[in-house]
């Protein structure tokens, strides 16, 4: 199946037949019998995801758990994604401290954001081993242009958010194939459906979307272009970061807001005329003090200084307003 990654943002997906989309849904039944297989969301609560939201280039539609170990806990929610801020297309998410809308119509923050990402990634770590932590699929994107063709589609009531499978497509995490099907008020099939978009995070197969190497992270940039032995520094990071404090409290939700801002911030960066001067910056003032106190074993201060860390490069380059009191 051909993928349409040079789009712009807004242009990804397509159509896809329902004869495939019965193949995906099947295979997926059949894989993960305990996961559920479809979401509904409402036209009404789609477009109130993306309203007031300026340049707005689509909709990250992102898997949460309310329990992570209860899988018919599944949640959607809508998370709005925008261009970058030289112009460029792209699919950054939108950080907002007015909280992101959910299939159940409620209105979360973005704390409990991560708390939803973290459970449900908790959860499908155990039954996905071979797919590495980082590269677990986390949420598919869509760009505004086509999800807003499938609310024009007349008696469109909402769609429901099919989870796919493929198990023929070589990389583990691409072969979630997800499928947005357009439905009436009855919630009968319209026969309109949509696939093709991007995977979150991409695959390693996937060129980025946005021209970014699957492997980018705000860490990984800075410690190699300023760190003496960026090789143990990412490291002692690393089993700070994957191993001691996904185990604390709100430690899945802390890793989550590692992963979740990392992209968004270094398509910024990368952005930006002086970002030579912002990547030293980030590593002097940043990263290193956070490094410091992992390798002083100081892992409760390394907690609060990376949590601080995320939270301010958010504030700086993604535009919106975000706290994360709670998880500190």
């Amino acid at each position: 199946m051909p993928h349409f990654k040079r789009k712009p943002a807004s242009q990804i997906g397509a159509p896809i037949s329902a004869r495939e989309v019965q193949q995906l849904r099947s295979a997926f039944a059949e894989r993960f019998p305990n996961q559920v297989p479809a979401v509904f969301i409402s036209r009404e609560l789609l477009l109130n995801s993306i309203a007031d939201i300026q340049d707005l280039s689509g909709i990250h539609f992102v898997y949460g758990l309310d329990d992570a170990n209860t899988a018919s806990s599944r949640r959607i929610i809508m998370v709005p994604a925008r261009n970058r801020s030289n112009g460029e297309s792209g699919m950054i998410q939108v950080i907002s401290s007015k909280g992101y809308i959910c299939d159940n119509g409620e209105t979360i923050s973005f704390d409990k954001l991560m708390q939803l990402l973290g459970n449900h990634v908790t959860n499908f770590a155990a039954i996905k081993e071979e797919i590495p932590l980082s590269k677990l699929p986390r949420g598919y994107f869509w760009g505004i242009d086509k999800v807003k063709k499938l609310l024009e589609v007349d008696q469109c009531a909402g769609v429901n958010f099919h989870f796919g499978y493929n198990p023929s497509l070589r990389a583990a995490c691409r072969q979630f194939q997800m499928v947005l099907e357009v439905v009436d008020a009855g919630h009968n099939s319209l026969n309109v459906f949509m696939e093709y978009g991007q995977c979150t995070p991409p695959c390693d197969p996937d060129p980025g979307g946005d021209g970014l190497s699957v492997s980018d992270c705000v860490a990984t940039i800075a410690a190699e272009r300023f760190s003496t032995n960026a090789d143990n520094s990412l490291n002692a990071v690393r089993e700070f970061r994957d191993n001691w404090l996904v185990q604390q409290e709100n430690g899945a939700a802390l890793y989550e807001l590692y992963y979740f801002l990392s992209r968004p911030l270094v398509a910024e960066i990368q952005g930006r005329a002086n970002q030579e001067a912002i990547w030293e910056d980030l590593y002097y003032n940043g990263f290193s003090p956070c490094l410091e106190l992992i390798q002083q074993n100081r892992y409760e201060d390394a907690k609060a200084c990376y949590v601080n860390l995320m939270n301010n490069l958010a504030k700086q380059f993604l535009v919106q307003e975000v706290t994360s009191d709670v998880l500190i």
